[in-house]
């Protein structure tokens, strides 16, 4: 430990652990991630240090090792952030397997070679215990259990991380990802408590379907300057991803756009959308229901805010009266017929719809 120290390396270490703390305490992005949605970058790191050995390149090869720590202390971060163990749980471990497999060098006066008869002895004594830890039932969270079992149901949708993914890679102007997100926190809660009732709904795809419902908003913008309404400003990289779908996508609205890039990866996030996109359409006894919820929860959220459907109408029908008119439909019976879907969702859900303003 002394050559450690003496080295500097106990302080560059330190100094890189409260890095990393503080960018995965600040960046919006990393602050979302869990083990289960971060532990595929280490594994692309480890291919990267494996080419820059094969090429014999030292430079690469410190590069590397460097990106591999980085997401070591990450994990460990993450682990420890969910309650699973930490980064001097990793090392003491690490360090505890490492004295078992070498005694013939450790904890012994006179070092000898150790026969391959012995090695593997410890090689199964080891495998043995993990394969008993294996074994163990892990408790978790309820709505983590829910989650997870939702998604294994679907396996054509994307996880909640996948689907925040998509934002970054699309650069989705962050006032409408926050929008996304409060609407699918609603859709989500409003679909646990329907199907707590009896009723059938698949709550994963209510939670997804809520959450991409608008991801393509930005791209049916005909100018940058429609933010302004918003008090937003295009960033260089969202500018740039507006002109390539504004060129790609011309003509079309937000979910033919959504629905057309999911198609391949993730249809049934992709129907689910030309869903929703009929939602006004479709008389409301003939919608499903995660159709039902997440078009009542978008009609809920103005901007990040739960507010009163009637006050949130008023502003869809003032910005939106040409194109309710040209798609054959009235205010006054649009606003008639949210008002009865509204009673029914609710009366579903058990609650009433001020409850949600206040949770």
């Amino acid at each position: 430990m002394n050559c450690i120290a003496g080295s500097g390396m106990e302080e560059a270490l330190k100094k890189l652990l409260q890095l990393q703390r503080e960018i995965f305490e600040k960046d919006v992005w990393k602050k979302r991630q869990t083990v289960a949605s971060y532990y595929k970058y280490i594994i692309e790191e480890a291919k990267e240090l494996e080419q820059a050995v094969l090429n014999n390149d030292a430079e690469e090869l410190k590069e590397e090792l460097g990106d591999l720590l980085w997401n070591i202390l990450v994990l460990s971060h993450l682990a420890e952030k969910e309650g699973l163990f930490n980064l001097k749980d990793v090392l003491g471990h690490v360090h505890q397997k490492m004295i078992e497999r070498h005694p013939h060098i450790i904890n012994t006066k006179n070092p000898y070679e150790l026969t391959e008869e012995k090695w593997n002895v410890i090689k199964q004594r080891q495998k043995e215990r993990k394969q008993a830890r294996q074994k163990i039932h892990i408790i978790k969270p309820v709505h983590i259990i829910k989650s997870e079992e939702g998604h294994k149901k679907n396996s054509q949708l994307p996880t909640y991380e996948e689907a925040l993914g998509l934002f970054d890679e699309y650069h989705v102007p962050k006032r409408i990802q926050a929008h996304c997100e409060k609407v699918s926190e609603l859709a989500w809660h409003l679909a646990q408590k329907i199907q707590q009732n009896g009723i059938p709904v698949d709550v994963e795809l209510t939670r997804i379907g809520a959450l991409l419902h608008d991801w393509m908003k930005a791209a049916t913008l005909h100018s940058p300057d429609q933010t302004k309404e918003w008090g937003y400003a295009f960033t260089d990289q969202e500018l740039k991803m507006w002109k390539q779908l504004r060129e790609q996508f011309s003509g079309k609205d937000e979910e033919q756009i959504g629905a057309e890039l999911l198609q391949n990866m993730y249809p049934s996030i992709s129907q689910f959308l030309l869903n929703k996109r009929k939602a006004l359409k479709t008389p409301f006894a003939e919608r499903a229901w995660e159709v039902k919820i997440v078009h009542y929860a978008d009609w809920r959220v103005q901007g990040t805010t739960i507010v009163p459907l009637a006050q949130r109408m008023e502003y869809i029908f003032q910005k939106y009266k040409k194109k309710i008119i040209d798609d054959g439909t009235s205010p006054e019976i649009l606003a008639q017929t949210e008002l009865k879907a509204e009673q029914e969702i609710c009366a579903a859900a058990g609650i009433s719809p001020e409850d949600l303003e206040q949770g």
